[in-house]
Order: C-alpha cells, then structure tokens, then sequence
C-alpha cells in the first residue's frame, strides 16, 4: 500500500466563475477586484496576456482596460464560496476525507495499492466531472507528500502535456521535478524568504531541498527544515480534516465612502460585531474580551489622519451579539473623534476558550445570559436557512458603510431573485 496526496487546484477559480452564467465572455479578459473595486486580486489568462498583474491597481491598468476590452467584476464572494462547495460535493464522490485548503484549493491523502495510471484515471475523472457539471476547470498535483503535490499542481496547469493532471510517479525523479522549480514558489517558502535564499544563491526547489538540515533549522526554524524534508519525499505535513479552532477573530473592512458620524459608525461596527459572534458560535467558542479599532484614510494625505484601537474586558465569557455589542460601542465612544472622516473600522476577540466549560461566578445573571444565548441560537438557525436577521442599528445604513462593489454580479446560484431568466417568447 502506498500513501498519495492529491491537491485540486481551481484554474483562475473567481475569473472562471464570473464567466460560467455569462457565455458571452468565453475567451475573453476578465479581472476581478478587491474590497472597495480598488486592486485586482484574479484575472482569466487572457488578462494576464494582455499584460495585467495580480496587484495591479485598477486606476494605473484603466488604459489596458479599454484597450483591450477587458471585463471587470467586484468580488462576489457568495457567488464563489457556494461554486466552491459545490465542487467539494464532487470530490467527495471518491473521497471522503475531504481537506478544504482554500476556497479554490483542497487537499486529498489516498492510501492505495492501485498502480500509478490508475490513480490517474481516477484524477482524470474527477477533473472531468467538475469541468462538465460545475463548468469549472482544476488542475491535480499528486506525490507522496503535500508539498511536492504542490509542486506537481504547478505543472499539470502550466504544462499542456499533462492535460490538467501531474503525478511524481517516482521519488527517482525529484531532481527533474525541483530542477527549474523556482524556490520562492515552493509553498512555505514564500517571497521574502526567498530574497534571503537568492542572496545565498538558493534559487531552485532542488538547492534548497538539498541544503544542510542545521542550516535549514538555524535559518528558516523548524518550518523551512520541514518544507525541505517534504520536497525530498518525506511526509511532515499531515491532513488538516478538522482545523483547530480559532484563538483570535478579526473583522475589518474599509468603507465604500468616508463616515464621520458615530452614529454610522456604530451602525458598521454592529455589523462586524454580529460577524464575530456567529464565528465564535460556530466553533462553539466564547471571549472573554472585545476589541475596535478606527482609521482614516492613509493616502488621503489632504486629511486629517487618525488611528486608535481599544481593548475592553467583557462582564463575563459571552458569544452574543448583545453583550459584545454593548461593549464594542463603549469603546467605539473612548477612541471616536469628531472630526475626522473615518475610512476604515474593525472588531476583534481574544481570550477564546470552549462554550461548554463556562463557570460563571455568583454576580452573573445567569438567566440573562442563558435567555441571550438560546435568542442567539435560534437566529443562527434562521439566518442559515431563511436570511440574515440583524440588530435594528444596522437596519438602513448599510448604504453608508458597505463595501464599493459598482461591478458585482448577481448572486446567481444562492439568490432565487437573481436567477437567470430565459424569455421564451
């Protein structure tokens, strides 16, 4: 029996999507955009061959935009989570454990005494299930470790000779595969460590798998010696099927136009508050304190420029909207300032531990706290199903501290009003 690993990789997933209700651009560049439609964060390979980058702010590339026609969306961040659950459903046909890496990203390990092309056959299959029912394209690394399967998921989507599935069908052939294989692309290595690693000469995945483990462990700590090891076929990095649990949540997101009043900016910061309790509900977690955070515009250098964060300690452990609410707002009140146009906001928690091992002490109201969490848990419960209930601070100013999303598209698959319509007349 041997263990493989297998990582299915979405090709230009949110470019791709966008494109999968809108024929009409088949073949055609379309770019993606950040919170705020400021900076493109995907791109179709037919805008990469027109010259734009990942990166690329919106305003420096508008030339590129109408020259070459190219289409741009706001991020839609339902439409591709709902593409992505989807295509779990397919993979987990054939397998089911089942490591959801990123939202266009997952992780397999198939233990089999199948032979190579067979295993192959069945990566082909899957690739071919997902591009004719989801019309979504991926490409599949397979190795004996996570790291080299990321390796190979490079050439099986660079390389047409593999049609989308790349396997290191022997161990003999690492060097052929880390040869040419850049270092700062090898997943753990990351950009500026691989500044270090050119200043050393360290250029190629080979170089850097071959280099002295000390080195590697004085160098990169544990992490780069056990990236190095995994690049040489030996396995140290195991299946993540259940993440570990969060010990921090952050919600943030800068304003689609400045807000000045408190009034709105309780309003956002409402929001972001109801965000953070339903993460923490979700891992069955609780916090024992709440922090917000305020900010202008930095390269608004013509304003005034203020930032300031507070850290508040909640009356006792709670994971409801309305006890976190009731302190975000007071501290939101210490740190506001009048007169200042505020670009940014944020709430975060810390001192997270487990809702099921809560003492609380004689002062606390337990039928209060017991009385909101059953409220809490059965909104869940709606908005999982139904909608999304919110505070009443919150209802009609959205407009005023949303995102700018000008070029989103419908929410097509999870919208039953946004469902595209055929005229048949």
């Amino acid at each position: 029996m041997t263990t493989w690993f297998l990582i299915i990789d979405c090709n230009t997933f949110y470019a791709s999507v966008e494109k999968v209700f809108r024929p009409d651009l088949r073949n055609k560049p379309v770019v993606v955009l950040s919170n705020n439609d400021g900076v493109v964060v995907a791109l179709s390979q037919e805008a990469k061959d027109v010259g734009i980058k990942r990166g690329d702010l919106l305003f420096k590339i508008e030339e590129l935009v109408k020259t070459h026609r190219v289409h741009v969306f706001s991020s839609n961040f339902v439409l591709y989570y709902d593409f992505s659950k989807r295509i779990e459903t397919v993979v987990r046909r054939y397998f089911y454990d089942v490591e959801k890496y990123s939202v266009d990203e997952m992780f397999i390990e198939y233990t089999t005494d199948k032979s190579v092309d067979e295993i192959r056959e069945t990566a082909k299959k899957i690739r071919d299930t997902i591009s004719d029912e989801i019309k979504i394209k991926v490409s599949i690394g397979i190795a004996p470790t996570k790291t080299l399967a990321k390796v190979m998921n490079r050439y099986a989507k660079k390389d047409k000779r593999y049609q989308g599935v790349a396997i290191l069908k022997d161990t003999n052939l690492l060097q052929k595969a880390l040869f040419t294989y850049p270092a700062g692309d090898v997943w753990g290595i990351g950009r500026q460590h691989s500044k270090n690693l050119a200043a050393q000469g360290i250029t190629t995945a080979w170089q850097f798998s071959q280099m002295n483990d000390n080195w590697l462990r004085k160098n990169f700590s544990i992490v780069g010696l056990r990236t190095a090891r995994e690049l040489r076929g030996i396995r140290c990095i195991d299946m993540e099927l259940h993440p570990p649990d969060k010990k921090n949540i952050l919600c943030s997101r800068s304003f689609g136009k400045p807000i000045s009043e408190l009034s709105d900016l309780k309003a956002a910061v409402s929001a972001f508050v109801q965000e953070v309790a339903e993460k923490l509900r979700r891992q069955k977690s609780v916090c024992k304190s709440i922090g917000v955070m305020v900010m202008t515009n930095p390269h608004r250098k013509d304003q005034k420029q203020y930032y300031n964060s507070v850290m508040l300690e909640l009356p006792y452990a709670a994971n409801d909207n309305l006890t976190l609410q009731e302190i975000a707002f007071i501290g939101l009140e210490k740190i506001f300032r009048t007169e200042h146009l505020y670009k940014k906001a944020g709430v975060f928690v810390n001192d997270l531990f487990s809702s099921e091992n809560i003492q609380y002490t004689l002062w606390d109201n337990a039928a209060k706290i017991s009385k909101r969490r059953h409220l809490f848990q059965t909104v869940d419960t709606i908005n999982t199903s139904l909608g999304l209930i919110k505070l009443g601070i919150q209802k009609g100013t959205e407009a005023k501290h949303s995102m700018r999303q000008t070029k989103k598209s419908p929410n097509y698959t999870t919208d039953i009003s946004q469902v595209p319509k055929i005229d048949m007349d």
